[in-house]
């Protein structure tokens, strides 16, 4: 909900998103740097997870440049690590806005099908190899232990994934079809 209030009253031209227990680094102006030159709808960036012993294993890197520009489809049938998780990327906000689609409210996973719809729309990204994320691990996070909860929001989400892709399955068929 707090994301969502937040992307509502926003007035900054860009949008990242931060969980509690990690940080941004300075890749985050270079990636403001090349939406502004490339007139990007979304940037994914280079991340790290930080253990809890202190020490940072690399996480997500693409086969891209700073002057490449792709789509979202075109990120998501090419490779198969790119990082779900909406903390990866800066976003403008008059993107998110022509989107339109909130994070699920009230549920654990909230952001679990929140990139794919996203990453789906965008017809203009870029990637910068430099780092603009940390996510430190905590292995007493909420997303590390199990309950009747944690399963439910996870079928849920899942079910609203699974929605989403008979939707484009059902539109490609329609269109092969006339």
């Amino acid at each position: 909900a707090a994301r969502n209030r937040g992307v509502s009253i926003a007035r900054g031209k860009y949008i990242v998103y931060i969980d509690s227990d990690d940080e941004v680094s300075c890749g985050i102006l270079q990636a403001i740097t090349i939406a502004e030159k490339n007139k990007l709808e979304m940037v994914a960036f280079h991340s790290v997870k930080i253990n809890e012993q202190g020490l940072s294993v690399d996480y997500r890197d693409l086969p891209y440049s700073a002057d490449d520009v792709f789509s979202g489809i075109e990120l998501q049938e090419n490779h198969q690590f790119w990082f779900t998780g909406p903390v990866a990327y800066l976003y403008q906000r008059e993107f998110l806005c022509f989107v339109n689609y909130p994070f699920a409210e009230g549920v654990l996973f909230e952001d679990s099908d929140y990139v794919v719809r996203h990453l789906y729309r965008a017809k203009r990204m870029g990637y910068i190899c430099e780092c603009g994320y940390k996510i430190h691990h905590n292995s007493q996070s909420t997303t590390h232990t199990i309950s009747y909860k944690h399963l439910a929001d996870y079928f849920l989400l899942g079910t609203r994934m699974l929605q989403f892709y008979r939707q484009l399955e059902d539109k490609a068929t329609k269109f092969a079809d006339s």
